[in-house]
């Protein structure tokens, strides 16, 4: 195969590709033989009908059209991997002639193609996060939980406290109107864990074992069902008995039944060495996002628009299928969360422009470095996808048939420019005062997408 670029400016190229005679010829024959296969010809076994008499009966034009097809679509792909060119939308291939037997095959299309962005700057970069410290109130963090996980509930002879737990039964209406889920017998309910509206827990505190009361309130903005904002909720709630926590002592023998701990010393010990191993994994990602971003401020142009409608199809599509995965309709998120799917869809969009314009930045930065990419850099990059088990050389063959080898390229440059990146820039640690983002650009917050809510 022969293959010609030709670049028209900064992010289109017109590649022609020449696909050999023999291989026209092989697909040629290839065609006429499915073809023959599919259709039924009197007086010939399926498959053994010549050229003469598929033309006859489906027209040398149809077969021509199909042979066309098979030669563009297994040699453009290839065709750009061999070119390293890296295609950010559909190509433009004009109106195509058809091949003829006995002679190779030309084709020219002009697409978009990735662009070489430059930064202003890529040294002396300063990134401020958290320091990565455990302190004793971590640890006893780390204890309060082990402690809240064995806890036990005893059975108490006094009116509803928060932090208590209720065993309750209820029928529920909203505007005087029974719905889904609104019935139940005998759950267990933690005061305080926040499933029901405040007002619900409100109207019950100071309930004793046995009474009943009736709970009424509005529904308020933030209700899992949209639908019943403003809307009037009724409760008939009955207590059947009113429990406590008791958590249990720290000691010795509770640190063995927590984890087999030896000891509450042994415990609290490996405790910290498994929040410094968590939090030190913490930090390094708070500074590679953190790093990143300072790096994309410095990016000088904007990135193209359609790399970023193909993201955020990308990101939508993976949203949508996590959503499916657990059941969920986007309706039904909508419903439950509240939130407009296409006010969502514009926040994805934001951030698939952000994450197109890291790799972008990441991808100049690999230049700037005088990198180039060998073939243990792109098996090393395989090699990471698939784990220690997976061979590479069948690997890199199939992502070379699907023409997928620049995707795996393209992980290999960001990883190499990370490394240089994490290597340079400059961390200054200072203590957090509020809620940061910790996420890297590409994750829509909330994609969880998990049904919590007030009922």
């Amino acid at each position: 195969m022969e293959i010609a670029v030709e670049r028209l400016d900064s992010s289109n190229v017109k590649i022609t590709v020449t696909v050999p005679a023999d291989v026209v010829d092989k697909t040629v024959a290839k065609t006429y033989k499915r073809i023959a296969n599919e259709v039924k010809i009197p007086g010939f076994r399926k498959g053994h009908a010549p050229p003469r008499v598929v033309d006859n009966l489906v027209g040398r034009e149809r077969v021509m059209v199909e042979v066309q097809e098979v030669l563009v679509n297994e040699s453009y792909a290839p065709a750009l991997d061999a070119e390293e060119l890296r295609p950010i939308d559909e190509p433009d291939m004009g109106e195509l002639d058809l091949p003829e037997d006995g002679e190779s095959y030309t084709y020219v299309a002009e697409v978009a193609v990735r662009p070489d962005l430059e930064l202003s700057v890529y040294e002396g970069l300063e990134v401020t996060v958290p320091p990565s410290v455990v302190t004793e109130e971590d640890v006893d963090e780390e204890v309060g939980r082990l402690r809240d996980r064995l806890a036990t509930l005893e059975e108490v002879d006094r009116s509803i406290e928060a932090g208590d737990f209720g065993v309750l039964s209820f029928e529920g209406r909203v505007d005087g109107e029974e719905f889904e889920g609104g019935t139940v017998e005998d759950y267990l309910y933690e005061f305080g864990n926040g499933r029901m509206p405040d007002e619900f827990e409100e109207q019950l505190l100071g309930a004793h074992a046995d009474e009943e009361r009736k709970v009424v309130f509005v529904i308020r903005e933030g209700t899992a069902n949209h639908e019943y904002v403003g809307k009037e909720a009724t409760f008939d709630v009955k207590v059947s008995e009113v429990k406590r926590k008791v958590l249990p002592e720290v000691d010795d023998e509770f640190a063995l039944s927590a984890g087999g701990y030896d000891s509450v010393d042994d415990m609290r010990a490996q405790l910290r060495e498994q929040s410094e191993q968590r939090k030190s994994g913490e930090h390094m990602r708070r500074v590679e996002v953190e790093a990143r971003r300072a790096l994309l401020a410095n990016l000088e142009e904007d990135v193209p628009e359609a790399m970023v409608s193909r993201r955020t199809g990308e990101m939508v599509r993976d949203f949508f299928n996590r959503l499916e995965s657990q059941g969920m309709t986007p309706e039904q998120y909508s419903r439950q969360t509240g939130d407009d799917l296409e006010a969502l869809t514009k926040e994805i969009e934001v951030m698939a422009r952000e994450s197109v314009a890291t790799d972008l930045a990441l991808e100049s930065l690999f230049r700037a470095q005088g990198y180039e990419l060998t073939d243990e850099d792109v098996d090393g990059e395989m090699q990471e996808m698939m784990g220690a088990e997976g061979d590479v050389e069948q690997m890199r063959k199939q992502f070379e048939e699907a023409g997928l080898l620049d995707v795996v390229r393209e992980q290999a440059m960001h990883r190499k420019a990370t490394m240089w990146l994490l290597e340079n820039v400059t961390v200054v640690e200072r203590e957090e005062t509020e809620d940061e983002e910790t996420a890297d650009p590409g994750d829509p917050a909330g994609a969880d997408a998990e049904a919590s809510g007030e009922e």
